[in-house]
């Protein structure tokens, strides 16, 4: 961008803006730190990270920035602000690939069950219950096994109904 001033004032423009998007803040702040502009790209960086303390990226360039500032302290403090971000990232990734996989092993114990394989379900269901007892799908596989093998499931439908009733709070209401 270095060699385009006309792109680089745009970017500044669009990151003086209020309503600045978190992608122009963060391609102004690098292409000021390639412009050696290290108060540009600190402040960019800064209002950045304030409007999503999440992104890993705005702590790196603060960093980044305030190293070409000579404040070693606070670049440190940054580096550790960036690291803790990336972590919180993996963690929400880790807990969506386990979302992904409960789902997908839930899936599966309805599957042996529509093949008439009660036992194979029962098996299935005790590893979604080794991850989560608590996931949301878990009710309905429980009620599941248990009316397929002619068990009492009761307490597992009335989980299901507080669970239905939760996301949708008019249900049960009379219509008009």
């Amino acid at each position: 961008l270095l060699g385009r001033p006309d792109a680089v004032e745009a970017l500044r423009r669009g990151a003086q803006d209020a309503a600045a998007r978190p992608a122009t803040l963060l391609a102004y702040g690098n292409a000021m730190l390639d412009a050696g502009d290290f108060t540009e790209a600190r402040d960019a960086f800064r209002r950045l990270a304030k409007i999503d303390a999440a992104q890993a990226d705005a702590h790196y360039g603060l960093a980044r920035a305030l190293r070409g500032l000579a404040d070693e302290a606070a670049a440190n403090q940054a580096l550790v602000d960036y690291m803790a971000a990336l972590a919180a990232a993996q963690t929400k990734a880790n807990g969506l690939e386990t979302a992904v996989n409960l789902t997908r092993s839930t899936a599966a114990v309805f599957d042996l069950l529509s093949a008439g394989r009660v036992d194979e379900a029962r098996v299935q269901l005790g590893r979604v219950l080794a991850v989560d007892a608590t996931f949301d799908l878990v009710p309905l596989a429980r009620a599941a096994v248990a009316l397929r093998s002619g068990e009492d499931a009761e307490a597992d439908l009335d989980a299901i109904i507080t669970l239905v009733k939760s996301a949708n709070p008019k249900l049960g209401e009379p219509q008009r």
